[in-house]
Formats: structure tokens, C-alpha cells, sequence
């Protein structure tokens, strides 16, 4: 067993033309195999440029953002970008490896102390992965920025209100995965024959959690109650996306609660 070394270094710019308006622009890139590279420690200049004057070796992502603030609403949305090819962009074959997701939020829509938020989010099946697994856009195994990762899409709400003493969780997750094989990886850069792979073919885990969550602090927010119930609804429980024809286990639908105790200290 040998350890090598591995870095990410990024970049990001932040524009408000008008006070409620906020455009962003952010670059990051995954290297490995060498220690601190100092070409990517040049914040104005294009980490894609560099990548390809190093060698064409290095993992680049970059993505671009939006947010909207009207009083008490922020609207935001979020393009990821792994790869592109702007003349294919509208083919069913294609090199749009990106990622995307739109978000809603307000707030005092029965009370002024309660905030609603919903957020739709969506990733291509060929982003994160490399075609040298160590520059991988993963952390010990877990996907950055999303949770599903890849080839995976989720619907999140949520609605918190402050009702007295008590503070008031409702959340809702519908989450879908899809496979991750190592030939689908394969077929990403085969530079003769761009493989169009139906999205969530084969294979899928689906879940969907519903909970309720009432909580209290005690003492000066020094100790917190909570207790809740949640219902969830999972197929496929045991899905791999690398190994997607492994035993995936019996779906699973049930209820649960749940009591806890938190004490910080100071």
C-alpha cells in the first residue's frame, strides 16, 4: 500500500450589477500525482487554459450562478460544467456533461419567523468521474458538492417554523440514482464513438423520506429536545451504481421515530 499525493484548488468571482442581483463564476480543478502546483495558485488566469498548456491530464469543473432577491424571495440557479462541446450542444449525442439546479426560497409566508425552500437538482451521468480515478471530484469516496453524486437527481422541500418555543421541521426528499459502470466511464472518452446512454437505464435506487421534526432549547440554548417521525419509501436499498447487477435487497417502506438530547458546551 502507497499513498499519493492529491490536491484541488480553486477560483471564484462574484459580481452584483444591481443590489438584487448577484452573478458568480467558479472554477476548480483536481490534480494528482504531484505535490503543490503553482501555475494553479494564478487566480486570473483560466484553470482550463492551464490544464490544457500542463499536459491535458488534470480534472477542470467549472459552473456559473445566478441569484435573485426580492424582499423576503431569493430565487438561484446553478449551471455545473464538466465538459462541452457548444456544437453538440442540442444533439441527442452529445458532450454536455453538466449538472444544474434551481432553488426557491421565501420567507414570513403565514409568520414572519417561518421560511419555505425548495430546490431541484440534476447531474449528467459522465460528471465527477476521470478518466485517472485520482483526480476523481470525490472525498474518500463521497461525491462533492451533491450527495447523489452522479447519473442521480433530487427534489428537496422544506418548511421551518418557529411556533412559540418550539422550532418546526417539515422536509421532504425524492432521490433517484442511476448506474456508474465502469464501461459507461469507458465510453465517455472514446474519442471515435460518442456511446449515448439512455439516462436511468438499467438499474436505479429510488427513496423517498417525508419527516417532521419538533425540537426546543433549554437553559440558555444550552440543551436541545427534538423528536420526530419520518416515513420512507426506498427501492432498492442495496443498489451500487459501480456494481448495479449485485443483490440489491427486498424495497423497504416504513415508519420511524425518533427522540434526542443535545447538550453544547461552552
Amino acid at each position: 500500500q502507497f499513498d499519493l499525493p492529491r490536491s484541488i484548488a480553486g477560483h471564484r468571482l462574484e459580481w452584483t450589477p444591481f443590489p438584487r442581483v448577484t452573478l458568480g463564476a467558479t472554477e476548480t480543478v483536481i490534480y494528482g500525482v504531484r505535490d503543490l502546483d503553482v501555475h494553479y495558485l494564478m487566480p486570473f488566469i483560466p484553470f482550463w487554459s492551464l490544464q490544457h498548456y500542463l499536459g491535458d491530464t488534470d480534472n477542470i469543473q467549472m459552473s456559473g450562478d445566478v441569484s435573485l432577491i426580492f424582499e423576503n424571495r431569493t430565487l438561484y440557479a446553478v449551471l455545473f460544467v464538466d465538459e462541452w462541446r457548444p456544437e453538440w450542444t442540442f444533439k441527442t449525442q452529445n458532450r454536455n456533461w453538466f449538472a444544474w439546479q434551481f432553488g426557491y426560497s421565501q420567507t414570513g409566508i403565514f409568520k414572519k419567523s417561518d421560511k419555505v425552500q425548495a430546490e431541484f437538482t440534476w447531474s449528467d451521468h459522465r460528471i465527477y468521474r476521470h478518466r485517472f480515478p485520482i483526480n476523481d471530484y470525490y472525498s474518500h469516496g463521497y461525491p462533492l458538492g451533491f450527495w447523489a453524486g452522479p447519473h442521480a437527481q433530487e427534489l428537496y422541500l422544506n418548511y421551518f417554523l418557529l411556533f412559540g418555543k418550539y422550532n418546526v421541521n417539515l422536509n421532504y426528499s425524492h432521490a433517484t440514482r442511476g448506474e456508474l459502470t465502469s464501461e459507461m466511464l469507458s465510453d465517455q472518452y472514446d474519442q471515435f464513438n460518442d456511446v449515448h446512454y439512455e439516462r436511468f437505464s438499467g438499474n436505479t435506487e429510488n427513496r423517498i423520506v417525508l419527516g417532521l421534526v419538533f425540537s426546543r432549547f433549554l437553559m440558555k440554548n444550552q440543551i436541545k429536545l427534538e423528536t420526530g417521525i419520518e416515513y420512507i419509501r426506498w427501492k432498492n436499498p442495496g443498489f451500487d451504481p459501480y456494481n448495479p447487477n449485485l443483490s440489491l435487497g427486498e424495497d423497504i417502506e416504513k415508519w420511524s421515530m425518533s427522540m434526542g438530547i443535545y447538550y453544547n458546551i461552552q
